[in-house]
């Protein structure tokens, strides 16, 4: 701590926000230790060779982008993104691990390359986005994209995917974890759905 004072997590990551000062960040990591652990108990079981240290060290992960995520206007406790996030997270390994399973009828050899899988945006079995478009030509399909309202983020991720990327690709160019490269795509379907195009 910096000071003797008990600070809130939410004082603490506006606290961290303006200042960077990584002191601030680690009473943050502190005092959200039990949670985390508390979070991470019931994943041990289900994720393959995972050790309690191994899901608690990929749990700052998404505490990182809880802590730039937050909304102090709102009102909601920290504590409670926080969990949203690392379930998020966690249940992401849990869902490539079982998908392992389901399709190849073996678990992953290791938990890193579990680890690994998640940080790029998962195989190739679900790392593609692609749209029905055999009647419409390239100007008409500007003209959609342009009429779709698109953001910049989710205008990224197009570029991308058009290019040929993958969901890890996305990922990197929008600097976010696949799991939130995953919300844009859903995001993008959903215009291209009330667009009344097939994806």
């Amino acid at each position: 701590m910096i000071t003797g004072i008990k600070r809130t997590n939410e004082e603490l990551v506006v606290l961290y926000r303006e200042s960077r000062d990584e002191r601030y960040l680690e009473e943050l990591i502190t005092q959200n230790t039990g949670l985390i652990n508390i979070l991470v108990s019931s994943y041990l079981s289900s994720i393959p060779n995972a050790e309690r240290e191994d899901l608690v060290s990929e749990s700052y992960i998404p505490m990182l982008r809880a802590i730039e995520d937050f909304d102090p206007s709102m009102d909601l406790k920290f504590s409670n993104l926080l969990k949203v996030y690392v379930r998020q997270h966690l249940n992401r390994l849990y869902n490539e691990a079982t998908r392992q399973k389901r399709y190849t009828g073996s678990t992953p050899v290791s938990y890193e390359s579990l680890v690994e899988i998640n940080r790029e945006g998962g195989t190739e079995l679900d790392s593609s986005f692609t749209v029905e478009l055999e009647d419409i030509s390239s100007v008409e399909f500007w003209d959609l994209l342009r009429s779709l309202n698109l953001n910049d983020k989710e205008q990224v991720a197009v570029n991308v995917l058009m290019a040929g990327g993958s969901k890890g690709e996305v990922a990197k160019a929008l600097k976010c974890t696949p799991a939130t490269a995953n919300y844009y795509f859903k995001s993008i379907r959903k215009k291209f759905v009330f667009a009344g195009v097939a994806v």
